[in-house]
């Protein structure tokens, strides 16, 4: 079933609640056709990371998403609209350094910087940009809380500024 939904994202309508509740399987369909968000688990629906994933393919999706993120379209339409986006990982080597890979939104990653965790976000954006190939220069940084990077900037840490 797992192979038909990769192809056909329609084959999602006739699998289990088990197979639609599964985040790594809507996350797929949803890439592919938006607007099987109406028929995910109700959890799901309620997903961040799912209704933005639909949104990424179709800015209408937004209106099969769930309760909890109703308030949250403004949010989700700005990490839609954003060039890079910032994800965070730990480095398995030291916990002293955190490594933020930024990635487009098909999810290739465009570069990768190591800082310390209480490193200023200003740090963190002379960072990235630097390494950034001269394409990607005018990126837009959206944090995984949907705000922008740029917000945060006089404010924040790098632990701070990525939620860690």
């Amino acid at each position: 079933m797992v192979r038909l939904i990769s192809q056909n994202s329609s084959w999602l309508l006739q699998a289990s609640a088990e197979i639609r509740s599964d985040k790594e399987i809507v996350l797929m369909a949803v890439r592919r056709d938006p607007f099987i968000l109406r028929c995910v688990g109700a959890e799901l629906r309620d997903d961040y990371d799912v209704v933005l994933a639909a949104m990424r393919k179709h800015r209408d999706a937004f209106r099969y998403a769930g309760p909890s993120l109703r308030d949250q379209e403004e949010d989700l339409v700005r990490m839609c609209d954003a060039k890079v986006i910032l994800s965070l990982h730990a480095c398995a080597s030291t916990e002293a350094l955190t490594t933020v890979k930024a990635t487009t939104m098909g999810g290739s990653e465009v570069v990768s910087v190591s800082l310390a965790p209480r490193d200023s976000a200003s740090a963190l954006v002379l960072a990235l940009q630097s390494d950034l190939p001269p394409c990607s220069q005018a990126a837009d940084f959206v944090l995984p809380s949907g705000r922008l990077l740029s917000d945060v900037l006089d404010t924040a840490t790098v632990a701070e500024a990525l939620g860690a």
